[in-house]
């Protein structure tokens, strides 16, 4: 059996056309716990293999003793409207450290423009030998 189709070859659509993931100049506000900082360019973002958002936060860390630190990013789009969220932490943390913290949410419904990352410390658990 031989079958001929009219017209020109077939369309296969394999492009998808995707909004990127965040915007050049992200802006960064930081809340919550002072003894924690975030410095310049200290927030960035990606997907991992299963598509979801992935913020790595760097933070400086400036209190007298070992703490755990919590934290949580909001992100928003261009218009203010919040796209997603994030949440992360790390524990131990020493005195004087600078440390990267991964953050990891659903994936984004929007691009992202803004973020508001809020940090938390609690004293960390005591270690035994």
């Amino acid at each position: 059996m031989l079958l001929a189709g009219c017209g020109g070859p077939p369309v296969v659509d394999q492009a998808v056309t995707q909004t990127p993931l965040a915007a050049a100049n992200v802006v960064v506000t930081q809340t919550g716990d002072s003894d924690v900082t975030i410095p310049p360019g200290g927030v960035t973002f990606s997907l991992d293999a299963a598509r979801l958002l992935v913020v790595d936060v760097k933070v400086r860390f400036s209190a007298p003793m070992p703490r755990t630190v919590a934290l949580r990013a909001t992100v928003y789009d261009a218009t203010g409207r919040i796209v997603g969220d994030a949440t992360g932490g790390a524990i131990q943390v020493v005195p004087g450290s600078e440390i990267g913290v991964e953050l990891s949410g659903p994936a984004p419904a929007g691009t992202i423009a803004a973020v508001t990352v809020e940090v938390h410390t609690i004293p960390a658990p005591a270690v035994h030998p």
